[in-house]
């Protein structure tokens, strides 16, 4: 086998990791690859032609309270003998090396550190040996590594010169399939929502759409609205239930139930149809960690394919893309009153708006997986087929 994806979380939930997988069999088949995944028993399955390997591991707690299964892993990894090793994250990366341990040099495989945010940021509680521990491990694993994947220029710059890198990690951002937006689909699916949720023809819609926790602005978003007339929201994703009856409560007390609805998560080939029918998508974010500000998530890039113009936080990465390209508004990450303001811009100011609008119908053919994958494609053209 000549390539192995290793993931401390179930693949099938991962599309960046599906993205990578993708092309690596575009350049050697599906027969060449393999997933080596965690899940709840183990088991030998196949999708899409790869090979999913799935071990029945927890990882939790501190560094040396993972280590007996980091090691345990390792040894089922080695006995796959891939050529290349594609890591999720450092804990990833720690236990592909341990693989390789005491191998000839010549059987040693290649390492990539595929990271999915900024490592030494994450929302995560860690001890201060914890932290210096990730850290040692990720300066001295990275430059083990064939090369590195960042997921956007900030989180890239910011790796070269914490670790003194003498290479830029390659930079692959989240971007989305390109999607050809139907205007007769949006325009149904905006009836629907009208339908729905009893909003009329006039009335500007907000959206906010993704993972439904906590950290994520929808309170401020909730907040910002509550004295807009004629402005409605539609929160769309999933969460926990205990964190979503809080957001409940919380449209309840603030008497917005007739301004702030919910919608079930849907199929991510079926979101640009929802997201489309929306007037404006928010890029809302709380800092309450590095990894969250330097972010660039999923979801502005989504907003893009449907061709929705952004209300986004003045974070780095989504402050630069929503001016550089000029399709939307920033605002204050925390505060309800600036995010009220850009909402009313949005909705009042109808030549700006159609300016946005027309910049991504262009913005969309650039900003597309189609063409982000060309630096992937290039990086594994040289260890796959050099």
């Amino acid at each position: 086998m000549k390539f192995l994806k290793l993931m401390l979380c179930p693949y099938r939930i991962e599309a960046r990791s599906r993205r990578e997988i993708e092309v690596v069999k575009d350049l050697i088949g599906a027969a060449n690859t393999a997933v080596v995944e965690l899940g709840d028993k183990e088991c030998k399955t196949e999708i899409d032609g790869s090979t999913i390997y799935t071990y029945p591991m927890r990882f939790s707690g501190g560094v040396f309270a993972r280590l007996p299964n980091f090691f345990r892993l390792a040894m089922n990894i080695r006995r796959l003998s891939a050529e290349v090793i594609s890591c999720y994250d450092i804990s990833a990366l720690t236990i592909a090396w341990i693989s390789t341990l005491f191998l000839p040099k010549k059987s040693k495989p290649y390492l990539v550190y595929d990271s999915h945010e900024f490592e030494l940021g994450r929302n995560s509680s860690r001890s201060k040996f914890d932290f210096f521990c990730v850290k040692m491990m990720e300066n001295f694993l990275i430059k083990k590594s064939v090369f590195s994947i960042m997921v956007n220029d900030t989180i890239a710059d910011e790796v070269m010169r914490i670790y003194k890198l003498k290479e830029r990690p390659i930079v692959v951002r989240n971007v989305q399939d390109y999607v050809e937006v139907d205007k007769n689909v949006i325009r149904e699916y905006r009836e629907m929502f009208y339908l729905k949720y009893d909003i009329k023809p006039s009335d500007f819609i907000v959206m906010y759409h993704g993972a439904i926790m906590n950290g994520r602005g929808i309170e401020t978003i909730i907040e910002a609205v509550k004295s807009l007339d004629d402005v409605k929201v539609i929160i769309l994703g999933f969460g926990r239930q205990d964190y979503i009856n809080n957001l409940f409560e919380m449209v309840e007390d603030l008497q917005l139930s007739t301004k702030v609805f919910f919608h079930e998560a849907v199929d991510q080939t079926e979101l640009w149809k929802y997201v489309g029918a929306s007037d404006a998508g928010i890029v809302a974010i709380n800092n309450i960690c590095l990894s969250y500000y330097y972010s660039l998530p999923n979801k502005f890039f989504q907003n893009v394919q449907a061709h929705t113009p952004i209300i986004g936080v003045d974070f780095p990465e989504i402050k630069r893309m929503i001016e550089k390209y000029n399709i939307g508004l920033v605002c204050n990450s925390d505060s309800p009153d600036d995010l009220r303001y850009s909402i009313l811009k949005l909705k009042d100011d109808k030549k700006l708006y159609s300016i946005f609008k027309l910049n991504l119908e262009t913005v969309a053919k650039e900003l597309c997986w189609e063409k982000e994958k060309i630096k992937l494609t290039n990086a594994y053209r040289g260890i796959l087929l050099g």
